[in-house]
Order: C-alpha cells, then sequence, then structure tokens
C-alpha cells in the first residue's frame, strides 16, 4: 500500500522552525530586559521547554516572569498553522487548558499566578477581532463572576467543564 505523501511544511520542519522564531524572540526579551507580555507581569528570568515531565500540559515553552519579587511562569503551546476559527477555539487547546487550570494532572500550575497560552500563526483580522473582544471581557468581570457562570449550563462551550 501506498503511503500518504507528507506536507512539506511537516517533513521541512516547518513546525520547529516557527517555535525557533518565537523562542529567539522571547530569549531577545530576556536579553534586552523587556517584557514579552503585558509589562505588569514582569520581565522573563528564565526559559524552559519541552516541560511536559514537569506536570506542564501546554508544554513547548515556560517563562518564569518576575516582578517586584513576585514570580509567575507562562506556559505555552507553540503551533505554526492558524488554531481558532472566526467561531471556534481549537478544542484540543481548550481541553488542555482547562485540564491544567483544574488539577485533573498532577501539576505546578497555580491559579491565583500563572498563565496558560497558545502561540500560533497570525489570526484573520476579523478572527483576531473577535477573539480579543472575547479576552477582553474576561479579564475584565471578577473572577468569582466567571466561576459562577462557568458552572452554568448553556453560558460556555461544550468543551468547558462544568466543574470548578
Amino acid at each position: 500500500m501506498v503511503k500518504k505523501v507528507a506536507p512539506a511544511k511537516l517533513t521541512g520542519g516547518g513546525g520547529f522552525v516557527f517555535e525557533d522564531k518565537v523562542a529567539a524572540y522571547f530569549f531577545f526579551c530576556l536579553l534586552s530586559g523587556r517584557s514579552p507580555l503585558d509589562p505588569s507581569l514582569g520581565t522573563i528570568s528564565r526559559i524552559d521547554f519541552q516541560t511536559r515531565a514537569d506536570g506542564w500540559l501546554p508544554d513547548d515553552i515556560l517563562l518564569t516572569l518576575s516582578s517586584e519579587g513576585e514570580r509567575l511562569r507562562c506556559a505555552f503551546s507553540v503551533k505554526s498553522n492558524r488554531q481558532f476559527t472566526e467561531n471556534a477555539a481549537p478544542s484540543d487547546f481548550v481541553k488542555l487548558a482547562w485540564e491544567q487550570f483544574l488539577h485533573e494532572v498532577d501539576a505546578p500550575f497555580d491559579k491565583a499566578r500563572d498563565r496558560l497560552g497558545l502561540i500560533t500563526a497570525p489570526l484573520p483580522q476579523k478572527t483576531s477581532t473577535k477573539l480579543n473582544g472575547l479576552l477582553n471581557k474576561a479579564r475584565l468581570q471578577d473572577p468569582k463572576d466567571l466561576a459562577t457562570r462557568i458552572q452554568k449550563e448553556g453560558t460556555v462551550s461544550t468543551h468547558i467543564p462544568h466543574h470548578l
């Protein structure tokens, strides 16, 4: 039987090239003392890679950030292709993030401090606008309200467990 031909991006290491570019950006931030994310989160003090063995489910890149003596970690999954559509988030990442957040696995994640993220190829403008609007709504509400609302049937994605 003839095997399917793998896409050139896969066989040529396209995903690794993208991850290397993301890592290069974070190393630039580390060396220059710049904050790679929201400045209130601090600057990078450490970068780790492939951290699944340490309990991180988004395991491609783990940043340790420091600000005024406080430490937090940001665990990222890095994907070289577009993951979001205009109407949906990638279900595999959503599931992974909730498993990490809810401690369904032994994990070092501290939901009071740490962050989870997905780094992807640039999104189309319309999708980017919708996603950023949703993220801003989540940031602006009280986390206690979010925890209450999430448990009500029909208010969130079917991929999100209704127990916190």
